[in-house]
């Protein structure tokens, strides 16, 4: 079983709802959901041109190939081409504000005498104003994957900006049992019901909470890049049985 330490650079402003507090908040966390539907594209029945607004997870998990950990944001590196580089500039969240049209506003500008006299209760429509507190461009996250290589090129959550991937294999990779400090974010939905939390931070991110600086007992994979140790904690075979084949 391949498994490998990804470093992924966003070659463009990334920005998701993670939380909104009269704007949209990004959180320095990649969801490992949106991660896997990057790096598995290669599998034609994830690919869906219009799915409406329900989302699919429970059924895709099985399809998955390669398994993608939550990925952290890293100050650290970047990916730049092929190659990696240093990397110790981060200026923080930049606030980008935003105003956008609603149906109502169209059909007020349409012609708003017309429309009354057919709807009386048609009201004046403004634009919407908002904004977004975005990660800038060659913002940088760390991860693990499980199950091999994903591309070296990716377009990454709803608004789809291109990213670079690089990878490192994780070298004499043994599977252990017992109690392990992850490195790396933990999606416990993920992990088989035999594991237990015992300590950790949580980030509440849809689809499902993330646990930072995780302290697990259970089933894990310990490997070495360089002269480094690594713990993976194992995900549910039943859950990812794509992944395990």
């Amino acid at each position: 079983m391949k498994i490998y330490a990804a470093l992924l650079s966003i070659h463009d402003f990334f920005h998701f709802a993670s939380k909104d507090y009269g704007g949209g908040v990004t959180e320095k966390v990649i969801h490992n959901t949106a991660l896997m539907y990057s790096l598995n594209r290669h599998i034609p029945t994830l690919q869906r041109v219009a799915s409406g607004n329900i989302p699919h997870y429970e059924e895709d998990l099985e399809r998955f190939q390669i398994y993608s950990t939550p990925a952290q944001l890293s100050t650290n590196e970047a990916v730049l081409g092929l190659q990696k580089i240093d990397w110790h500039i981060f200026g923080g969240m930049i606030k980008i504000t935003y105003n956008s049209v609603d149906s109502p506003l169209v059909f007020s500008m349409e012609g708003p005498s017309f429309l009354r006299e057919v709807s009386p209760s048609l009201k004046e429509a403004v634009p919407k104003m908002g904004s977004y507190l975005k990660l800038p461009p060659l913002s940088n996250f760390n991860f693990f994957t499980i199950g091999g290589k994903g591309p070296n090129i990716v377009r990454i959550g709803k608004k789809l900006p291109a990213a670079r991937v690089s990878y490192t294999e994780v070298k004499d990779v043994v599977e252990k049992t017992g109690r392990f400090k992850a490195s790396h974010l933990i999606n416990l939905l993920d992990l088989p019901y035999s594991t237990k939390l015992r300590s950790g931070t949580i980030i509440r991110i849809p689809p499902s909470p993330i646990t930072m600086a995780a302290e697990l007992e259970g089933a894990y994979l310990e490997g070495c890049i360089g002269n480094k140790k690594v713990f993976i904690a194992k995900p549910s075979i039943e859950r990812f049985s794509g992944v395990f084949k």
